[in-house]
C-alpha cells in the first residue's frame, strides 16, 4: 500500500516537471531594445510602457498594449546580477515607478514575465522644491516630445546660475535618429546641497543618466527627472593599505561609481584648505567623507543612498 502511495507521488511530481517544461519551451522570448518605464498595477504585476511614444490611447489598454505596453506577472533580476549580490533587488523594485528598463520578454501562455538587461533609477529631488518650481517658463502649454526621455550628446557644460548655455543634443532614448539641438540647458539637481556635479557630468558623457525633458521652446529644456544606470556586476573594490609614515596620511579619490580609491600617502597641510559648512543632504542622499589631493584636505559628498558605494 505504501509503495503505492510512493509511486502516485513520484507520477505526479514528475507530470508536474513535465508540464513546467513544456511550458517553458513553448514560451515565447524576445529581447526589446527599447526602454520601458514601469508600473505597478496590483501585487507582483506591473505595466512596463515604452517610453517617447506619441499620440497613444493609454485609456484602452488591449489597443495600447499593441504600440507598446505590456502587463508583466514579475520582474526577474538576471541569474549573474543575484550572484554577484551588487543590487538588493526587492528594494529596488519597492519604488517601481522609479525605473526605466530595458531587457527581455517572455509570454507564458497569456503572461509575460520580464528579465531586465539595463536599469536606470530616478535620482531623489525634495518633494517640497519639484524641479520645474524654479524655472522660468512662460509658455502656455508644453512643445511636442516634452516628458520624453533623452540622452545627452557632446559638450555637456559647466552650469552657473541654474542655466546651461552651450550647443549640446537631446538624442531620444529609443531612437537616436531623432536628435534635438539644445542652446539652453537647466537642470536644478547640481544646486542640491553636497552634490557631486564632477560624477554627474561624467556619467552625462557615459550615457550613464539620462533625462526625462519638457521643452520650454525650440533650442530650450529643462529637466523634470534624472535617471541613474545602476551597475549590477560590479561593487566597491575593497583595498588593504599598508599604513602611511608618520606624520603622513592616507588621500583618495573616486571613480566613476563613486566608490573610493586609494591615491598616494601626503603630508597634510590644513592651511590650504577650504573649510566649507558640512552640506546638510536632502531625503535620498548619504553623508559621504573622505580626504583629498593635494594637502588631504576634507570632502564631503552627499550620494545618492541607492547607490552601492553606500551599501
Amino acid at each position: 500500500m505504501r509503495s503505492n502511495n510512493y509511486l502516485f507521488i513520484i507520477v505526479v511530481v514528475t507530470t508536474t516537471l513535465l508540464l513546467l517544461l513544456a511550458n517553458y519551451s513553448n514560451a515565447t522570448v524576445f529581447k526589446s531594445d527599447k526602454y520601458f518605464k514601469v508600473e505597478s498595477i496590483g501585487k507582483d504585476s506591473y505595466r512596463l510602457t515604452q517610453v517617447n511614444i506619441k499620440n497613444s490611447n493609454q485609456d484602452d489598454v488591449d489597443e495600447y498594449e499593441n504600440v507598446g505596453s505590456f502587463r508583466v506577472s514579475s520582474i526577474d533580476f538576471p541569474l549573474e546580477w543575484r550572484q554577484r549580490r551588487v543590487l538588493d533587488e526587492q528594494s529596488i523594485l519597492d519604488n517601481p515607478e522609479d525605473l526605466i528598463v530595458k531587457g527581455v520578454f517572455s509570454l507564458h501562455g497569456k503572461s509575460y514575465s520580464f528579465v531586465p538587461s539595463e536599469i536606470y533609477k530616478a535620482l531623489p529631488y525634495p518633494e517640497d522644491m519639484t524641479p520645474t518650481d524654479d524655472y522660468d517658463n512662460d509658455q502656455t502649454s508644453a512643445m511636442d516630445g516634452s516628458g520624453f526621455f533623452y540622452f545627452l550628446q557632446a559638450g555637456f557644460p559647466m552650469c552657473r546660475f541654474r542655466t546651461c548655455i552651450n550647443a549640446i543634443q537631446a538624442v531620444n532614448v529609443n531612437d537616436p535618429k531623432d536628435k534635438t539641438k539644445l542652446a539652453v540647458f537647466r537642470d536644478l539637481y547640481p544646486t542640491l546641497p553636497g552634490f557631486d556635479g564632477e560624477w554627474y557630468r561624467e556619467a552625462v558623457n557615459n550615457k550613464k543618466i539620462m533625462f526625462q525633458l519638457e521643452f520650454e521652446r525650440v533650442g530650450a529644456a529643462h529637466v523634470l527627472k534624472a535617471y541613474v544606470k545602476l551597475d549590477p556586476l560590479h561593487d566597491c573594490p575593497m583595498f588593504k593599505m599598508a599604513a602611511c609614515p608618520e606624520g603622513q596620511t592616507q588621500v583618495y579619490s573616486r571613480n566613476e561609481d563613486l566608490c573610493l580609491i586609494p591615491d598616494r600617502c601626503v603630508e597634510p597641510n590644513y592651511e590650504s584648505c577650504r573649510f566649507d559648512p558640512v552640506p546638510k543632504c536632502v531625503a535620498g542622499y548619504t553623508l559621504h567623507q573622505y580626504v583629498s589631493e593635494p594637502s588631504g584636505c576634507p570632502q564631503y559628498r552627499c550620494d545618492p543612498s541607492f547607490l552601492p558605494c553606500h551599501r
